[in-house]
């Protein structure tokens, strides 16, 4: 006898935990009053609902041997299926819409989570010459192993993500101990960015008390206000963005961080900001110009999305819009709009 060790989600992820719980109680005897089944861990999946490791004991060898293929068909009786994932980190791809494995196919489909962790060791049995001859032979005591470590990443990325949905969308976020309100489709703040903030406050020095500042693609406004909210009331800014969602964000968390007469030391421009230099939207920028400009924009290409949605779910758990992460082919569109934007003003001046 031995363990199979698989990872199996619902077949339908709208059945989420109900499903789970009546899983739980068709392994105790999946198979037959000697075999039995428990799950080991379950939670929450971002993708499938619900998602489990799982542990059958069964017969492996003679004619009631229980194979892969059979463990994995047992599953799908059950309304479960057994997860398949790519061999490569890049590759870790989800697998859905599959068809049935079925006993025709001879043997499991590649990537399928499937695998004996543990062997029974037969009882002791006595040689043919008797116990006068020769002692009984000895088998070593139980083998066992614990199953993929990508199975285990699988698992904590499911439930990780599944956390980030659940995140209700009027919940403030925080970044470097400033509520912002950020709509659903809009890019949350990452703790990572703080580096921007910290970099563009080193490089204002002591002039940062009356320091004016642009933020190019503001988004929720966050590098900007965190920014204006260490300088202090004497301190400008601007916010430009395409998108009048980030600029309601953005209008809004002035309001809730800033004091009201630094507020009005800050305005937002609805424009794209590589076309800075034009005649429609230099006149909304401070004629007197800024001492930092600080940008984080969409910097993905479509190719570098697609794998990252097929490897930890679409935009990493979030709701986030696919154009606040993803620049275009390469990824490095929005730096060149700006460079260019930058170099044609330099080259006016």
């Amino acid at each position: 006898r031995g363990t199979y060790a698989l990872l199996v989600v619902p077949r339908c992820p709208e059945d989420g935990a109900a499903k789970m719980d009546s899983f739980r109680n068709d392994l105790e005897f999946f198979g037959g009053l000697d075999d039995e089944g428990r799950i080991v861990q379950s939670v929450p999946s971002a993708n499938f609902g619900h998602a489990a490791l799982v542990e059958l004991n069964v017969p492996l060898g003679g004619t009631d041997a229980w194979s892969p293929l059979a463990v994995v068909i047992a599953m799908q009786e059950a309304g479960m299926s057994v997860v398949r994932l790519g061999r490569k980190r890049s590759d870790a791809v989800v697998e859905r819409g599959l068809p049935d494995q079925t006993a025709e196919q001879g043997d499991v489909f590649e990537g399928t989570c499937v695998s004996v962790v543990a062997v029974l060791p037969p009882k002791e049995e006595a040689c043919a010459g008797g116990r006068k001859h020769l002692p009984k032979i000895k088998y070593p005591g139980c083998l066992a192993h614990a199953p993929s470590n990508k199975w285990a990443a699988f698992l904590g990325n499911e439930e990780r993500l599944a956390k980030q949905r659940q995140r209700l969308t009027t919940q403030p976020i925080m970044f470097r101990g400033l509520e912002f309100s950020v709509p659903s489709e809009q890019l949350r703040p990452r703790a990572a960015s703080g580096a921007i903030v910290d970099a563009a406050l080193k490089v204002l020095g002591k002039k940062g008390s009356d320091a004016r500042i642009l933020d190019l693609g503001v988004g929720c406004g966050a590098l900007l206000l965190g920014i204006l909210h260490t300088l202090g009331d004497g301190s400008s800014g601007t916010g430009v963005d395409l998108d009048e969602g980030a600029v309601e964000a953005f209008q809004a968390n002035s309001r809730r961080i800033l004091s009201p007469e630094h507020v009005t030391r800050v305005g937002c421009v609805l424009a794209d900001f590589g076309q800075l230099d034009t005649e429609a939207v230099r006149p909304k920028l401070l004629p007197s110009g800024y001492d930092v400009i600080v940008c984080n924009p969409p910097y993905r290409s479509l190719a570098q999305q697609d794998a990252y949605n097929r490897a930890c779910g679409r935009f990493g758990g979030h709701t986030e819009d696919m154009k606040t992460l993803v620049a275009g082919e390469t990824g490095l569109e929005a730096y060149q709009s700006v460079a260019a934007c930058i170099a044609r003003d330099v080259a006016a001046a």
